[in-house]
């Protein structure tokens, strides 16, 4: 099946550049026959200057490199979309964090990746729920700038077990002058599938789609 699937996304890739190889032949034919027809038709009292028709075989070379290169370019594109759908396919199944502040709490977990661009001072963690209510903050101090990972037992302050769903994280970041520090979140989703009908492969989460451009990093589980 994985075979199948990086087939299809193959063809996909390549159907696009052989429509501009099928452009590039075309016009390579339609100045092989120009240049034919005027060595046909030149007139033997005055015929074609040397150094004309050494400039016209030039440029005929030209365009015959350009089709192999672009020939060339098309295996390049479905060897390499083969293997991108190959192992996007290997995907499946598994945790992947990817780019947003949202995650699914499922069986009494769920966690987020989190980068901070600097060395913060005191960092603090909320969740909140889908009506975008506070439901667990927690300080975890200071933390050195790079990716963290931030699991949560979907429990509130005061102990209580909450359903699971769709939870958002806000990552609050200072400095030692008290100064806001940045963070990119991101919320781990279960792998469900692969879609190859867009440009780019799409992973196909347990709640929406993603692009693979958008995957950070993947767990087998929690």
């Amino acid at each position: 099946m994985t075979t199948a699937v990086a087939s299809a996304a193959a063809s996909t890739s390549t159907a696009q550049s052989s429509a501009a190889s099928a452009g590039l032949n075309e016009n390579f034919e339609l100045f092989l026959g120009l240049l034919t027809s005027q060595l046909q038709n030149q007139d033997p009292l005055d015929p074609l200057d040397s150094n004309q028709f050494v400039a016209q075989l030039v440029d005929f070379s030209a365009v015959e490199q350009a089709i192999s290169q672009t020939e060339a370019l098309e295996q390049l594109v479905a060897i390499q979309a083969g293997q991108s759908g190959s192992v996007a396919v290997a995907y499946i199944g598994r945790a992947a964090a990817v780019r947003g502040d949202t995650a699914n709490l499922s069986d009494g977990v769920a966690a987020w990746n989190y980068e901070l661009q600097d060395d913060a001072a005191d960092v603090t963690i909320r969740i909140y729920d889908e009506s975008g209510d506070v439901v667990r903050e927690q300080e975890l101090g200071p933390q050195s700038a790079g990716t963290q990972e931030f699991l949560w037992d979907g429990t509130t302050d005061d102990e209580t077990e909450l359903a699971s769903g769709v939870y958002r994280m806000e990552v609050v970041a200072t400095d030692g002058e008290r100064e806001s520090v940045e963070a990119e979140i991101a919320g781990y989703w279960r792998v469900n599938g692969v879609d190859f009908d867009s440009e780019t492969p799409e992973l196909l989460l347990s709640r929406g789609r993603a692009p693979l451009s958008d995957l950070i990093r993947l767990r087998d589980s929690f």
